[in-house]
């Protein structure tokens, strides 16, 4: 392992909080909750079980996790090679560069087992290939249920679920491909899903802290990191939008500003409905 302890880069974004939104994107991720509804809950037999298909996700994610870990620390020869790769975020933000690190450092890595190199890096490719259209496809999905949700509850007759479908294919398309054309429009706007990861953890945990309560069960123990979620939050986004203000980064300006709003209302809505259920009977 040549790769230092700690590094900053000279156009960092802060370690501190980024670090925390980082790592709470990865362990409470928000996002996972439109797939356990638009999709895993749809697919499990029965309800128990959620449990083994939860954890199961939970330790393959992990050993993803791992693995890129592993490559990014130790596929280089020397420090200095380390270091000239991760000089600054912007060289990092090329994505076929970065596929490319991962296959090309895996290959490297299980050579030592006695793997074949070509072997490795065609195994590695399809791997990555089937985790990019899977996640493109789910995330389709669950963008289709939303929208043809919102149409059934604000009744629009014109909107069906292959339209809903269409919008969102075109849509996601345009963002991703035609942002700046050559498919990295999703990177301008990584900062924002990542605080929006965490407003949709933190509604997660606030509908579990609720029918807890409901339930008369201690709520501490989704309640701690709740509360740990909205200050992280709060420290985040008005720090952010402070960066994209001064860079006349409008559009984004306007997006964070949506999202802490929308964190706020959460936070309001959450403690009315708790002080309304306060004295209500308990549920069985």
């Amino acid at each position: 392992v040549i790769a230092p302890s700690f590094h900053a880069p000279a156009d960092d974004a802060g370690v501190i909080p980024w670090i925390f939104v980082t790592l709470t994107s990865g362990a409470i991720a928000g996002f996972y909750l439109l797939f356990a509804t638009s999709i895993t809950g749809r697919w499990l037999p029965r309800e128990t079980d959620a449990r083994y298909v939860g954890y199961g996700v939970a330790m393959a994610d992990g050993v993803l996790a791992v693995s890129a870990i592993v490559i990014v620390v130790s596929v280089f020869d020397t420090a200095e090679q380390w270091t000239g790769y991760y000089a600054s975020w912007t060289g990092v933000q090329d994505l076929p560069k970065l596929l490319m690190l991962y296959i090309d450092g895996f290959a490297k890595v299980v050579q030592v087992m006695g793997v074949s190199g070509e072997f490795a890096r065609a195994s590695a490719a399809f791997v990555i290939l089937g985790l990019i259209v899977a996640t493109f496809d789910a995330g389709i999905y669950v963008q289709k249920n939303l929208l043809a949700m919102l149409a059934r509850r604000y009744r629009w007759p014109q909107l069906g679920e292959a339209r809903a479908a269409m919008l969102v294919t075109i849509g996601l398309v345009g963002v991703l491909s035609l942002h700046d054309g050559h498919g990295r429009g999703g990177l301008s706007v990584w900062p924002l899903f990542g605080m929006w990861n965490q407003v949709l953890a933190l509604g997660g945990f606030a509908l579990v802290a609720l029918a807890l309560q409901r339930r008369q069960h201690p709520t501490w123990i989704v309640a701690a990191p709740a509360l740990f979620l909205l200050a992280i939050i709060v420290w985040v986004l008005p720090w952010q939008l402070a960066l994209w203000w001064l860079s006349a980064s409008w559009l984004l300006f306007a997006c964070g500003g949506a999202l802490l709003a929308l964190a706020v209302w959460l936070g309001w809505e959450t403690m009315r409905a708790w002080k309304q259920d306060a004295g209500a009977v308990p549920h069985a």
